[in-house]
């Protein structure tokens, strides 16, 4: 995703959320709570994590989203205490 823009929704103030950045990693990577938006970005790309990862193709849309909560995720009620 290097030199794509994305919005990272994890940022604690409005005015974070909504300043585009500019992706500097090579494939995503969700070792952290992630919740992040990349517009314009092309059709494949690569996550990675601690172990393992997986490459993802998209053939309609030019925006991704990834979402990860991490730990945080045993807050959600109709998730999985390891659903992460």
């Amino acid at each position: 995703m290097e030199r794509v823009s994305y919005f990272d929704k994890m940022e604690a103030t409005d005015k974070g959320k909504s300043t585009a950045k500019v992706e500097t990693r090579v494939a995503v990577d969700v070792r952290t709570s992630t919740d992040s938006v990349y517009v314009n970005a092309g059709q494949k790309y690569d996550v990675k994590w601690p172990g393992g990862g997986s490459p993802l193709v998209q053939l309609t849309s030019r925006t991704w989203l990834f979402w990860n909560p991490q730990d945080n995720g045993r807050n959600i009620s109709d998730m999985e205490d390891d659903g992460w």
